[in-house]
């Protein structure tokens, strides 16, 4: 929410307020005054679409959203900015060192990394605990589901 206030110069020494505004965001446009206290998570899958509904909803709910389509990209993103929360997509090339590298570069610092399967697979589930992994997501994911995993997360930084 931004506040604009309108000034009507009577003088050079003084103005006085004639209204006061609330600005409200328009629809599908980023609060930009927020991102500072939003917690910031990122979307590690390789298919656009999913990224796409990711990042809306997550949006929505009051994430600042980032994507990457690969391990790679992520990393370097990683590097310049490391997210409070991640979802990794199993598929993606190098899921697992990507999330044991995020685990290095958050040191002590608590970042929640839910990694995304398709089916409910305990092998896949123990290999990705042992990288980092703290939750776990199936997919496809839709808005109920994708609210329900990270609704209990606080948005604020």
């Amino acid at each position: 929410m931004l506040w604009l206030f309108v000034f009507a110069a009577l003088s050079d020494a003084e103005a006085i307020p004639l209204r006061l505004e609330m600005l409200q965001p328009k629809p599908g446009i980023p609060d930009v005054t927020k991102g500072a206290d939003m917690k910031r998570l990122m979307i590690v899958d390789n298919s656009d679409i999913v990224r796409k509904v990711g990042r809306r909803i997550l949006t929505e709910i009051g994430f600042l959203v980032s994507e990457a389509r690969d391990a790679g990209e992520a990393l370097d993103r990683c590097r310049a900015e490391l997210p409070d929360v991640a979802i990794v997509d199993s598929f993606a090339d190098g899921a697992l060192e990507l999330i044991a590298e995020m685990r290095r570069l958050a040191g002590d610092r608590q970042i929640r990394i839910f990694y995304c399967l398709v089916e409910n697979d305990l092998k896949k589930m123990m290999v990705a605990k042992r990288a980092g992994a703290t939750d776990f997501m199936l997919k496809p994911f839709d808005r109920r589901s994708l609210t329900a995993a990270v609704g209990t997360i606080d948005t604020a930084a």
